[in-house]
């Protein structure tokens, strides 16, 4: 993130609206499995975004179709290999810098590069970038029926920062957990306004929750005490949220 503040820092000065990176699919290669290490869910395996918005505060389904209101990150070299930009470099005879820490072995990521230069291993790359493609596209249906389900179920007071969810609908017109996570990381994420979407046991605790007997939503009491399992996230603390 503080790579990224620098850039956006001096993208703000210079009156730039787009920051284009060059990430490439040898990195989302390398970020999937890191991910998967680490029992990433379909939308964390998708690796990064073509495009996306830098630090994103407000909430997805408030924001015209191609409209953005901070600085956005778009990453056009995807589908390229790292192969494929050295041959384009060197036809165009540019000249590119390389970056030392790419040889360290105490970084993960570098480990898992050597790793996939050994011959045997050589043909993961393509399959792994087919398994990230299809979850590219279930990533992208869960934006959009979560999207969809935020515009139904909450209303934003935007003076206050605070979000009113009717729990009813949301309970009804949610088909499957892995929506009603995005729906609470997105919720969770505006209310703290937070640069990145809360992770971990609190959101799965938080799913329960909502699925369990205790709570109970009646037109006498529309506004409820934050659950249990919230009291101590500190991303509650300073914004207040209304359930």
């Amino acid at each position: 993130n503080a790579r990224y503040k620098v850039l956006q820092d001096g993208c703000k000065t210079n009156g730039l609206d787009f920051l284009l990176t060059a990430h490439h699919a040898d990195d989302q290669v390398e970020l999937f499995i890191i991910r998967l290490s680490r029992h990433s869910g379909v939308a964390g395996l998708a690796g990064m975004a073509f495009v996306s918005e830098l630090f994103p505060k407000g909430m997805p389904m408030f924001r015209q179709s191609g409209s953005y209101e901070h600085l956005l990150l778009v990453r056009p070299l995807l589908n390229f290999s790292k192969a494929d930009l050295y041959h384009l470099c060197r036809e165009a005879g540019q000249s590119w810098l390389e970056d030392p820490t790419n040889h360290n072995p105490a970084f993960m990521r570098n480990r898992i590069r050597q790793f996939l230069l050994e011959p045997q291993f050589c043909f993961l790359k393509g399959e792994i970038q087919t398994v990230i493609c299809l979850c590219r596209k279930t990533r992208a249906f869960l934006d959009c029926a979560r999207n969809q389900l935020l515009q139904e179920v909450v209303s934003i007071n935007e003076d206050y920062g605070y979000a009113i969810v009717n729990l009813e609908k949301l309970k009804m017109g949610c088909k499957s957990d892995a929506i009603l996570l995005r729906v609470i990381m997105a919720l969770l994420q505006f209310v703290a306004q937070k640069d990145k979407p809360a992770r971990g046991r609190v959101l799965q605790n938080l799913v329960q929750y909502l699925h369990s007997k205790e709570l109970k939503v009646t037109t006498s009491q529309p506004f409820r005490e934050l659950p249990r399992c919230l009291k101590k996230f500190n991303m509650w603390k300073n914004n207040g949220c209304i359930w």
